[in-house]
């Protein structure tokens, strides 16, 4: 696995104003603030579950890492687009 730093991805939220609030999810968009010292906007949808698949290859698991806004931080997980 190759080293990197996680925190050149952060994005501190700087506001956060609830767009939508229903009794299946949520909108709400956040200001952030960007690696590069500038400001931007990231809107997010908070819902109760979702589906994943796991790709298997060669006996391995296969993982990506991203930083997740929704989660305030760098994760690994499954492949989803």
């Amino acid at each position: 696995m190759r080293e990197f730093d996680e925190k050149k991805f952060e994005e501190p939220t700087l506001s956060r104003e609830q767009i939508f609030h229903g009794q299946i999810f949520q909108v709400v968009k956040d200001l952030v603030s960007l690696p590069d010292d500038t400001m931007g906007t990231r809107e997010l949808v908070f819902h109760n579950g979702g589906v994943a698949v796991a790709p298997i290859i060669d006996d391995k698991l296969i993982l990506v890492g991203q930083y997740r806004k929704a989660f305030e931080k760098f994760i690994f997980e499954v492949p989803a687009g």
